[in-house]
């Protein structure tokens, strides 16, 4: 479930879900996931915050894509069940007890942590947790660079003159560390005798396992957002997103998806995704998407900055 939620987070902040649905989503992603488990034997890397989003009926369209892989054929990457949409009208909701609750509780952590939390309703059978993670923020070029290690390589200018600005990094959990559920039970126990609906309690990170690398490339005003994932051995899958568009374009002899989406602020964007080689030294492969507005760089940028990170 964790897991789900950590693969998703920068899609959160492109698609804010009313916060009533919050708990109805969460238990559509554990009953999917539960009866997969069994099954499954790949990874992947769900965005399901769309799929019970508002959105006007102009152009609406559930597709299947068919997959990307990597120059070998080795590693693929879905988009499952697209929708594609016309303009979309995101709804803004005032946050909630809870909302304000986490807020205030995450002022406690600094940058380069991670932590559960926990949600208490009225049900105990419809109780929540996930994980959160405050990424860690380098300004530096090179010191980023070091913290990257062997993940990636990350250039100082992008093709047509976008340069890095900063950079940032979230780590895997490490699990083996500590007790999930004893966790949980103690963080049951402190909503109940604070009267919270939320409780949030720090754990241990992996600092040589990187989940996810993020640069912000930017020229004058403009910027081009690089993502770079871990998305593990097998392959992976995105389900739900609601894109304007979508299609497949050619990447030096190979495939990328590229898409056009609406932001939370109603701003147009683009993304361009593609399968990376191997992380050296494991069998874990890394996906790269470049994502800016439309006004502020048009396809081909895109294309053209991709380069530098083909081998």
């Amino acid at each position: 479930m964790d897991k789900i939620w950590e693969g998703i987070s920068h899609y959160q902040k492109q698609i804010p879900v009313p916060a009533e649905l919050d708990d109805r989503i969460r238990q559509r992603i554990e009953k999917l996931v539960t009866k997969r488990k069994a099954a499954r034997k790949r990874r992947m890397l769900i965005t399901l915050a769309g799929i019970l989003a508002l959105t006007s009926t102009a152009g609406l369209a559930a597709l299947n894509i068919d997959e990307i892989t990597d120059r070998s054929g080795r590693f693929s990457y879905k988009i499952e069940q697209a929708r594609i949409v016309g303009k979309e009208e995101r709804m803004q909701t005032a946050m909630t007890k809870a909302d304000q609750e986490l807020a205030e509780l995450e002022k406690q952590f600094s940058p380069g942590t991670a932590y559960l939390v926990y949600q208490r309703t009225d049900r105990p059978d419809m109780e929540s947790h996930y994980y959160k993670q405050k990424s860690l923020v380098i300004s530096d070029l090179s010191a980023f660079q070091d913290q990257l290690g062997l993940f990636a390589d990350v250039p100082e200018v992008l093709a047509g003159g976008y340069r890095f600005v900063e950079g940032s990094l979230d780590f895997e959990i490490d699990r083996a560390r500590y007790d999930e559920e004893g966790y949980l039970q103690m963080m049951r126990e402190e909503a109940v005798t604070n009267n919270r609906q939320i409780a949030v309690k720090q754990v241990p990170l992996q600092r040589d396992f990187i989940r996810q690398a993020q640069a912000i490339y930017r020229n004058q005003d403009k910027q081009i957002t690089l993502w770079i994932d871990d998305v593990g051995s097998s392959g992976a899958a995105e389900v739900g997103f609601s894109y304007t568009s979508l299609e497949k374009v050619p990447l030096s002899g190979f495939d990328a998806l590229y898409a056009t989406f609406t932001d939370s602020s109603g701003k147009e964007m683009q993304v361009l995704k593609w399968i990376g080689s191997k992380i050296p030294g494991t069998n874990r492969s890394r996906m790269y998407q470049l994502c800016a507005a439309t006004e502020d760089a048009p396809k081909a940028d895109l294309l053209k900055a991709a380069e530098v990170f083909l081998d």
